[in-house]
């Protein structure tokens, strides 16, 4: 009888808050993660199911062994109204089952580990027209709370939400535009490079706990 090693995963949910188009040339943004979060189950050994996964997961798979006989089932409690980042969850959570069954241990929060993670995930998830992804939803859903990144800078800060009187709330539009498809038709991300300033600006009113 043969054994059947497991390993689960998850992380929040992501929705930007500042800088999803100036992170295309800045890697620069502010991310809220939420609840409920995904979660994901790898097991080797035992009977192996058809792998369902997206296309970027794929590619990775078919590049590591490793994965190459695990089987996997993905928690989306958002039933896949697509948004909230199940796409860049299911990558992330592959990439630490690489780590777990390679016998690597990478937490993808080091600066050269997270150099790789963005690498990995631009050759697999990137025709090569547009605009590549900025790939800081996949990196701020290895966090909590409210994420700011400025990765040309090394830097990753996280807070919780600082104002008692004042909260927000997430309404999803049921309408989802596949986001490799709205980045091939972004040509010059420099252009909006700008945007940066108020994702700054922004981070330090949050800081200081101001609303004004």
């Amino acid at each position: 009888m043969s054994s059947v090693f497991e390993f689960s995963t998850s992380c929040c949910a992501k929705t930007f808050f500042l800088g999803e188009y100036s992170a295309l040339s800045t890697k620069k943004a502010i991310l809220i993660l939420t609840e409920p979060s995904f979660h994901a189950v790898f097991s080797l050994g035992g009977l192996r199911e058809d792998i369902k996964t997206s296309p970027p997961c794929e590619k990775l798979i078919d590049s590591n062994l490793c994965l190459q006989n695990l089987s996997y089932k993905f928690i989306d409690p958002y039933n896949g109204r697509g948004g909230l980042g199940a796409s860049s969850a299911e990558f992330l959570f592959w990439l630490r089952a690489a780590s777990f069954f390679s016998g690597t241990p990478y937490d993808f929060k080091k600066k050269d580990e997270i150099d790789i993670m963005l690498n990995v995930y631009e050759k697999n998830s990137w025709s090569g027209v547009g605009s590549p992804p900025s790939g800081l939803d996949l990196v701020s859903q290895n966090y909590s709370g409210i994420v700011y990144l400025d990765l040309h800078s090394s830097k990753v800060e996280t807070m919780r939400w600082p104002f008692k009187t004042a909260g927000f709330c997430l309404a999803h539009t049921n309408k989802k535009l596949a986001t490799h498809s709205h980045l091939e038709g972004i040509r010059k991300p420099e252009n909006m490079a700008f945007l940066a300033n108020y994702v700054d600006s922004a981070w330090g009113s949050l800081l200081q706990k101001d609303l004004s």
